[in-house]
């Protein structure tokens, strides 16, 4: 498969609309609902977006990405240790990652807790990547 030079601005304001969208549905859900086993599924929800989000932008070429320890670098290492390492943030030997200057700050070996300001978080800094290296 090739990998993926190039997205147009409307992919990405697609992306960041569906994610929008998704992230807005939960807070009326959260708002409208008291039950407190919801609670307990926001981080699954959650974990779903990130690795909507990673799906979208899976095509990326590495070498444009980068390995400096960037968003699209945690992304791609959030959606792998989701799927891979148990919620565990798994390390990444080719890149650069720094938890003290990551998105939402996980340490490699920590779990991944993840709740809908990290997601919007997350969602910001990836786009901002996306849009500076690929658009």
């Amino acid at each position: 498969m090739d990998s993926c030079t190039v997205y147009s601005a409307d992919d990405v304001a697609e992306v960041q609309q569906r994610i929008a969208e998704d992230l807005a549905a939960w807070h009326v859900l959260t708002r409208e609902t008291e039950a407190p086993a919801l609670m307990d599924v926001e981080s699954a929800y959650c974990r779903g977006l990130a690795l909507h989000l990673e799906l979208a932008f899976v095509g990326r070429a590495r070498s444009q990405e980068g390995a400096d320890g960037n968003a699209l670098n945690e992304l791609r290492m959030i959606a792998r240790s989701l799927l891979e390492g148990d919620g565990l943030l798994l390390e990444d030997a080719t890149v650069a990652y720094s938890s003290e200057r990551a998105v939402l700050g996980i340490a490699v070996g920590d779990p991944i807790v993840l709740d809908p300001d990290g997601i919007e978080r997350l969602t910001g800094a990836v786009l901002n990547e996306i849009r500076a290296r690929f658009v």
